[in-house]
């Protein structure tokens, strides 16, 4: 089991930007939140973790899922999140989330099948879980929790991210670094870093992939260069709604109405000079094929840069809860602040941790941010012996089966990789090897 952590152990999430100025109100304990989600829904099977500031009148509080998400998001105006009725994904399409793409491998060819239409090579790794469309799934599989930090103003979780579109035989090396860092005047920043430790390029991301219940805020309002604003035609979610970053003020909202009075959410996301690696873009719309059956309208924030293995892209931006007549003047003092930066961390502080697995019991020296000149060491269990493991390959217990079985027209032969089996428990992420560095060794 693991056992006592060094006095030399460094965190693992301090190559992230952490704020001191703010008391947020925290709590793991489950309890309902008042808002009213799909028929047959349990909203106690995605609980984590709840950040609250402020009150009733001017506050807000987070839900944030077991895979890191962002699945409730309350204010003045009420519930801000869709009711989650699309069915098979619930808690994991209509969230806050990280989502990253591997375009060259992303296949977009629909086959019909027993479940229903699916993309069997779709290649989205969701900041959430998995879809439940393999039959081997029977409840939603969130991205499992590596490490977590609390201090008064702020969150952090790290996951590891699931290829949404199951069965696969994409394997995801991708980690997601969420740190909610909540400011005094109630703005929340979110800084995201997504690291590559796999060979696929990701270059398409979501950050984040998000949105609103359109029935409690109807107004979606997009900024202009001017410093005004306006509202948007209610498209679906396509290529009808899509804006360069420069073509924007650097911010959009929802809110109950448009008029000066309303409360509303604003998505701070900044200008093109803010993301000089990257080309940024922003997108909404509707989702579905119909008017908008899900109650949900879509915001998303497209960072689109190649983040090759080793690489980390880390993003902030920012949340802001208030009256709309307040909205513009407080975007101001944070257009400025938002980041979209690619990352190849050269050093790292070192990490010293103590641990007794099957394979290895005592001390091991490690670093503790992700540097591209090395990979990732996690403690897991094997479910059928109880046994731990320190482990460079997350698929090491993971069952496989016959991908043709799922796609007809696959004539590879690579075989389905299922990381939500049951077969291990992700306890943890230990810290990072360098490459040069082999695990026998270190395990000796």
């Amino acid at each position: 089991m693991l056992t006592s952590v060094s006095a030399q152990e460094v965190d693992l999430f301090s190559f992230m930007p952490a704020a001191s100025d703010a008391i947020v109100q925290q709590t793991a304990e489950f309890k309902p939140s008042g808002s009213k989600w799909g028929d047959g829904l349990d909203e106690k099977q995605v609980f984590h973790r709840q950040l609250q500031w402020g009150n009733e009148k001017n506050g807000w509080s987070l839900r944030i899922g077991k895979g890191g998400q962002i699945y409730s998001f309350r204010g003045p105006f009420g519930e801000a999140m869709p009711p989650q009725i699309h069915k098979g994904s619930e808690w994991n399409d209509e969230v806050w989330q990280l989502v990253s793409v591997c375009t060259k491998r992303n296949d977009d060819t629909l086959f019909q099948t027993d479940m229903g239409p699916k993309r069997p090579l779709a290649y989205f790794i969701h900041g959430s879980g998995t879809y439940k469309r393999d039959p081997a799934i029977k409840k939603t599989f969130y991205n499992p929790i590596l490490a977590e930090k609390v201090t008064d103003s702020s969150y952090s979780i790290l996951n590891w991210g699931q290829h949404a579109h199951v069965p696969t035989i994409y394997r995801s090396n991708a980690l997601y670094y969420t740190r909610f860092n909540v400011h005094e005047d109630g703005a929340i920043e979110l800084n995201y870093a997504i690291h590559n430790f796999g060979d696929d390029v990701l270059n398409y991301f979501n950050t984040p992939w998000g949105g609103v219940r359109h029935s409690t805020l109807p107004e979606h309002l997009l900024s202009k260069p001017d410093g005004s604003v306006a509202s948007t035609k209610f498209v679906s979610f396509s290529n009808k709604g899509i804006k360069d970053a420069s073509q924007t003020g650097g911010w959009s909202g929802f809110f109950t109405a448009n008029d000066p009075e309303a409360w509303g959410i604003a998505l701070v996301f900044g200008h093109q000079a803010q993301a000089k690696q990257a080309k940024l873009r922003y997108r909404w719309g509707y989702a579905g094929a119909k008017a908008n059956a899900r109650d949900y309208f879509v915001s998303v924030v497209n960072p689109r840069v190649p983040v090759g293995k080793g690489q980390t892209l880390k993003v902030q931006v920012f949340v802001i809860v208030d009256q709309l007549k307040n909205i513009s003047r407080r975007v101001e003092a944070l257009k400025a602040k938002t980041r979209y930066d690619l990352v190849s961390i050269k050093d790292s502080p070192e990490r010293t941790v103590t641990v007794e697995a099957e394979n290895h019991q005592g001390r091991l020296k490690l670093t503790a941010w992700p540097k591209q000149e090395s990979r990732p060491l996690f403690l897991v269990q094997e479910a059928k012996t109880k046994k731990r493991y320190v482990i460079d390959d997350l698929y090491r217990f993971s069952s496989r089966d016959d991908f043709k079985k799922f796609h007809p027209a696959y004539e590879g032969d690579q075989p389905v990789l299922r990381s939500y089996d049951g077969n291990t428990r992700y306890l943890r992420l230990l810290g990072f090897l360098d490459e040069d560095r082999s695990l026998q060794d270190v395990l000796k």
